[in-house]
């Protein structure tokens, strides 16, 4: 009975393990993505259809994050284990998958909307890796505060991250204080050059026909003396 209990413990932690690493690494090239298409101001179809495939991943790995611990729950109580479920790390884990899925549930129809979710779904993911590999046992005050610091923390980052590779349009000084956009650079189109008419076929050369010698005038008659 021992052995099998133990099989079923490691195969859920396996499973939570998969759903923690595949979730936290798509939230992270997610917001690596969002800086990119931050830079031009514009979402092409290309960076939406790739947001859309990093939704599925966090959508699959936070599938199997809950359905595992709900799993490890109802064995801990089966097992008479309830100091494991009642120690704060553990409850308050509960909290943050609960925040991420109603975080995660508000913008799934839209990824990039707007760059506040992705600070608050990058910071809970990011406490929620840190406290499954720890799992440190301490009071609810020591994580409420870390909890606080570190979101606060985070999303000031993340806030003045996204700001800074917003695209700054250059703009030149002008007299009055006023700035003055700079005039567009005419596009240079290469000329081709103009096509090169097809060099004349050279003509045969025609027989020289010889002229006729010119008949030569009479000799004059000589003079008859009387």
């Amino acid at each position: 009975m021992s052995f099998s209990v133990e099989l079923v413990r490691l195969l859920l932690f396996c499973v939570q393990q998969f759903g923690i690493v595949l979730a936290v690494g798509a939230q992270t090239v997610m917001l690596i993505s969002f800086l990119i298409a931050t830079r031009d101001g514009v979402v092409d179809q290309k960076e939406e259809r790739f947001s859309h495939a990093l939704l599925f991943a966090l959508k699959l790995g936070l599938i199997s994050i809950v359905a595992s611990g709900i799993l490890i729950t109802l064995l801990h109580l089966s097992l008479g284990e309830y100091g494991v479920v009642e120690t704060p790390a553990f409850l308050f884990k509960w909290l943050l998958i609960g925040i991420i899925v109603a975080v995660t549930y508000r913008i799934a129809r839209s990824p990039f909307a707007h760059f506040f979710w992705e600070g608050i779904l990058g910071a809970h993911w990011y406490a929620l890796f840190v406290l499954h590999v720890l799992a440190p046992l301490t009071t609810w005050v020591d994580l409420l505060i870390l909890y606080g610091l570190w979101s606060v923390g985070f999303i000031l980052a993340w806030v003045s991250l996204v700001y800074s590779m917003r695209a700054k349009k250059e703009r030149l000084p002008a007299p009055h204080g006023k700035d003055i956009a700079p005039e567009p650079t005419p596009i240079i189109k290469k000329e081709s050059p103009l096509p090169t008419p097809p060099a004349a076929a050279p003509k045969k050369s025609e027989p020289v026909v010889p002229e006729k010698p010119h008949a030569l005038p009479p000799p004059p008659l000589p003079a008859v003396v009387a």
